[in-house]
């Protein structure tokens, strides 16, 4: 995915349906081992990783906590655009190409962020990844998975 092609910019967006490929990409990241690392040319819509979440859980006195999040992230320039992608070779793009390094830490769970949450102030671990039920075009039923996300 590059520049949001399977995101933001793509067909299911502008179809106005809830979630696009790299939601689902992210929620199958989230379900991999400790460890796992995955590459990507645009970065997923993820809750904050690891050492940010736990920044920011102690900034807001939240207190540090191993399962604040399931991943670090890495941000890696790998050059222009016209000088290390196939589809930008005989552009005149210099763009930077900025590859995003995930890596799955822990257990596959995350803290609320909201400080005010019952959720948060507890520091009760919320799943990562929680299973949609949806529709196809035909309006026959399929299950994937999303990102999960606090009640709050």
């Amino acid at each position: 995915n590059f520049r949001g092609r399977f995101a933001e910019d793509s067909k299911a967006k502008r179809l106005d349906l809830s979630h696009d490929l790299d939601d689902f990409v992210a929620a199958l990241f989230s379900t991999m081992a400790p460890g796992s690392k995955l590459a990507t040319l645009h970065a997923l819509r993820l809750p904050g990783s690891l050492s940010n979440m736990n920044e920011f859980r102690k900034k807001h006195k939240l207190g540090v906590h191993e399962n604040s999040s399931f991943y670090e992230m890495e941000e890696v320039i790998l050059g222009k655009a016209n000088r290390c992608v196939s589809w930008s070779k005989n552009s005149s793009t210099e763009d930077k190409i900025t590859a995003y390094i995930y890596t799955r830490v822990g257990e596959s769970h995350f803290l609320c962020s909201n400080e005010k949450c019952k959720m948060a102030k507890e520091a009760i671990p919320i799943k990562a990844y929680r299973e949609k039920v949806g529709l196809f075009f035909d309006k026959s039923e399929f299950k994937r998975l999303v990102l999960n996300e606090c009640e709050c």
